[in-house]
């Protein structure tokens, strides 16, 4: 029979016990706050050592943190300036939806934004969204990257590209002119010398030699004039006739087609018009054609042929330049749009990064291919046209 003082003991025992147990879960808690808040602040620091923005949101869109990267580039000096308020408060209301939709379609890709920083003046920016299992309330994490410096940087060697096209048109200029300023030398060299030496000039001669000079000087107006216009082209996207701007920029390059014995060849209905600012179509064009003419002068080739070739297809335009200058090494020919990557043994690697961006710009897409004996530049516009 167990005694009262056993029964004592056993119990003093068992609160013994308990006591160190409730000790052990103390000490566990103790040490699971601390483990937590070391993860807060590795979390904290993780996010803030970015160089990308961060900014996590809920289900209803509501900003829950953002790092200090967020703040430095939407000008915040403190995050109560954006938490609890929706994600849309930083976009305007077409860049929001865009968001929405790429949230709901769980789209991978980056999408390029404007957001507004906290004075509302806007900023283009990269977005990447990520949806999470719900932790703390996060239902989606967002990276954004700020791209006015690279937009600055890509104006910078687009001014560069236009300076040296302008060289060159500058040069083509001064191809077209030798020949009509030589021929209105040589009628009034030949008007000079009968008047030195005394012989008649009848009217006849007199107006064919006035007439020949008008000719002449009209030709050189309209040269400069085609040179002003493709400079002084206003920069706003409106309807253009696909086919005047190719016999355009076929107007300025003539000179340097025909001392280069090419054949342009050019396949476009009368009616196709493209939604698009006209000097950057131009610009497209007159690089690709330049491109082809470098490669033929570089590969030595005899019969050189560009063909350029404009098609419908549904609400697309597609424009193939095709020429035989032959073709693109297949070491480089996939990396051919990237930056300082040329054909050319004194080519910079700015033309054709340029092309591209100009052309994804307008929401449109190129490719090139090995074709035949030469090459071929692929172009779609999509819902780009109208007939």
């Amino acid at each position: 029979m167990v005694t009262k003082d056993q029964r004592i003991e056993e119990l003093e025992a068992q609160v013994e016990s308990l006591q160190d147990t409730v000790l052990e879960l103390n000490e566990k808690a103790y040490m699971a706050d601390t483990e937590y808040e070391e993860s807060i602040k590795l979390y904290q620091t993780t996010l803030d050592i970015s160089m990308e923005m961060i900014i996590l949101i809920d289900i209803n869109h509501s900003i829950i943190d953002i790092n200090q990267s967020t703040l430095n580039r939407l000008g915040c000096k403190s995050k109560q300036n954006l938490l609890g308020k929706k994600i849309s408060y930083i976009m305007n209301n077409d860049n929001y939806k865009v968001f929405q939709y790429t949230l709901q379609s769980n789209t991978l890709d980056p999408l390029e934004i404007e957001l507004y920083d906290i004075d509302k003046n806007l900023f283009p920016a990269l977005l990447q969204s990520t949806q999470v299992d719900d932790i703390d309330n996060i239902e989606y994490i967002i990276t954004l990257m700020d791209l006015r410096e690279i937009k600055r940087k890509e104006t910078i060697l687009q001014q560069q590209s236009l300076y040296a096209t302008m060289g060159f048109m500058m040069d083509e200029i001064a191809h077209q002119w030798k020949q009509p300023l030589g021929v209105i030398s040589l009628v009034s060299s030949n008007i000079s010398i009968k008047l030195d030496m005394g012989m008649k000039i009848d009217n006849d001669e007199l107006n064919k030699c006035t007439s020949t000079i008008e000719t002449q000087t009209k030709h050189l107006i309209e040269t400069i004039d085609e040179f002003r216009q493709f400079f002084r082209d206003n920069n706003k996207k409106e309807l253009h006739n696909i086919s005047s701007m190719l016999q355009f920029v076929t107007n300025l390059l003539k000179s340097t087609l025909i001392k280069n014995n090419i054949i342009l060849k050019i396949k476009c209905d009368d009616s196709l018009m493209l939604d698009i600012v006209s000097v950057e179509f131009k610009h497209i064009i007159i690089n690709l054609i330049n491109n082809s003419i470098d490669a033929f002068c570089e590969n030595n080739i005899l019969n050189r042929e560009i063909s350029i070739n404009v098609t419908k297809e549904n609400n697309d335009i597609i424009i193939e330049v095709v020429d035989n200058a032959g073709g693109i090494d297949k070491k480089i020919i996939n990396n051919i749009f990237n930056f300082n990557v040329t054909t050319k043994k004194k080519g910079t690697g700015v033309g054709l990064y340029l092309v591209k961006q100009i052309i994804e710009k307008n929401s449109a897409t190129i490719d090139v291919s090995n074709y035949k004996n030469g090459t071929k530049f692929y172009i779609r516009f999509k819902r780009g046209i109208k007939a």
